[in-house]
């Protein structure tokens, strides 16, 4: 993909992250900014650093922001921008929704997509029940809050710290061979690995590349369907012969995917070029629109 036509506006792309320190150090985010700017855009680190700015006189600069960080303030910076009318990858609802195990799930399920069944709750009481009907998988409700999840069944853990103002997610515990099968999509590629022991440690695992089945590949594409993204990653588990959903995040890990970086950027730029060619949305102030 080359640089914009002579003549045309830059593209302007904007990182929403907090702090930008840390994402600096990523791996991968170096490389999709140097391939973005050889593209010929205008790459920037979108964060509040050490302001506190007016809500009010935050306005898009760039054509398309890239949220690129799972923290509350990079996340409500990117909806008061998708506020003022700037478009986002992922679309900025699809992040806070899929930031919701409890709603995503719903949403896989209204898709057809299967997934395990699965639970919500505030009590401990009710969760002590819930185990009672054989293993389950506890998650936190927000994505990526705490650790990524905690099995609970025939053990002694305690339960009573469950008991708190936000939901608990459970699933139910699937017998499985594997520890499941993560699979990364990049606007439309999907990327297949599974997590092994190093042989050092059984608590020590690394991914190892998996291949991607018609299934696997139909399955992955249909939850991006369903929650409206183009650039995510799902966990899959298989038992009893059958692929369930277990998980998706807005966030994928690309580490190990080939050629990440830019493939990255090649579908950040071709976004970017898109939302510079659609018209800015018409926001009309609620005092100048009269009642009928």
């Amino acid at each position: 993909m080359g640089a914009p036509q002579l003549g045309a506006r830059v593209l302007r792309i904007g990182f929403v992250m907090s702090p930008p320190v840390v994402a600096r150090r990523s791996p991968i985010l170096p490389g999709v900014v140097q391939l973005l700017a050889e593209r010929g855009a205008a790459v920037g680190y979108t964060d509040l650093g050490e302001e506190i700015p007016d809500i009010s006189t935050i306005r898009p600069e760039h054509d398309l922001y890239v949220l690129a960080s799972t923290t509350p303030t990079a996340i409500s910076l990117a909806g008061v921008l998708h506020a003022a009318g700037a478009r986002t990858l992922n679309p900025y609802p699809s992040v806070v929704m899929c930031q919701n195990r409890i709603v995503v799930t719903r949403m896989l399920q209204e898709a057809g997509i299967l997934v395990p069944q699965a639970f919500f709750g505030t009590h401990a009481a009710a969760l002590a029940r819930l185990i009672d009907g054989g293993p389950i998988v506890l998650k936190p409700a927000r994505g990526s809050a705490g650790p990524a999840f905690r099995v609970t069944g025939d053990t002694s853990e305690p339960i009573d710290g469950q008991t708190s103002e936000a939901p608990f997610f459970a699933q139910r515990y699937l017998d499985s061979d594997d520890l499941g099968i993560s699979l990364c999509c990049i606007d439309g590629y999907v990327y297949g690995a599974v997590r092994c022991p190093t042989g050092s440690s059984e608590r020590k695992m690394e991914r190892r590349p998996h291949p991607v089945s018609a299934e696997l590949y139909d399955i992955t594409l249909r939850c991006g369907q369903a929650v409206g993204m183009s650039l995510y990653g799902i966990e899959v588990v298989q038992s009893a012969g059958r692929a369930y959903v277990v998980d998706l995040s807005p966030f994928p890990d690309v580490l190990g995917v080939p050629e990440a970086s830019a493939r990255l950027a090649d579908h950040i730029f071709a976004e970017a070029l898109r939302s510079r060619d659609r018209p800015q949305p018409v926001h009309v102030r609620a005092d100048r629109v009269s009642a009928h």
